[in-house]
Order: structure tokens, then sequence, then C-alpha cells
């Protein structure tokens, strides 16, 4: 929870890396509800717990994201979020390289992959005679 600053908050991922990652005011205003109703036991001080008031893991964390997007008939992971905001400030007039940044992407050419999808999406949308972007 210290790594929570006014508008950025500290991620740790998997293999130990770390990021920071900007909180949008409406982020910021949900997370500030989440933690009144946090239910961690003493001491600690991650964001996210399960059940138990202990560290939510990362499969913890993906199998909770998919047992709710089955309930709501969607599909959805952590790795399809990440195309949506890559996608969102694509749409937005973001270059590239802040995009790498704000997804914490090491490599360009990973970002550049996101984009490939985004460009593929509009093509099939523009097919269909529909739109991608809607969020």
């Amino acid at each position: 929870l210290e790594d929570i600053k006014e508008d950025t908050l500290i991620v740790r991922r998997k293999g130990q890396k770390i990021r920071e990652v900007y909180l949008p005011r409406s982020v910021r205003d949900l997370l500030k509800e989440y933690l009144k109703i946090r239910k961690a036991k003493p001491g600690n001080n991650f964001l996210f717990v399960n059940y138990y008031g202990d560290q939510l893991t990362y499969a913890g964390g993906r199998q909770t994201l998919h047992e709710i997007a089955k309930r709501a008939g969607v599909h959805f992971s952590p790795h399809i979020a990440g195309r949506f905001y890559a996608r969102k400030l694509y749409q937005e007039g973001y270059d590239i390289e802040k995009i790498r940044l704000l997804l914490g992407h090491e490599k360009l050419d990973t970002t550049k992959t996101y984009l490939k999808w985004i460009k593929r999406m509009q093509l099939t949308s523009l097919e269909r005679g529909t739109s991608i972007f809607y969020i």
C-alpha cells in the first residue's frame, strides 16, 4: 500500500519486474472505495487480497477475473485488458513510445505487436460495418 502515490501506483509483476502505472481519477476514486472494504490480515500491505486476507497471487487474480467474466458471459484475461488499454491509448492519439511506457513493455516490438492487432481489428470491423472503438 505504500506504493500508492497521488496519481500513480508501483506494480510488481511476474519475474520481479517493477512498473509505475498512472491512475486516472476514476480509478483513484474506485481504489479509495475498495480500500474502505478491503479485508486484509493485520500487517498485510498488499493492495489485493484473497478470501483469507492474504496476498492475492497472480494465479488467484487471474482465476477470479476468469470466474467473473464467465458469469458475465464474456471472454477476459489480463492480456486482453492490456490490448484494450493499448487500443484506447492509440485511439486517443498517444504515440507508440508513450504506449510502450504505459503498458510497461521493455521492447518496442512488443507494443508494435499490440498495434498490429488493433489495425487488424480495424480492418475486420470495417469489413463488417462495425466499430472496435467502443470503450
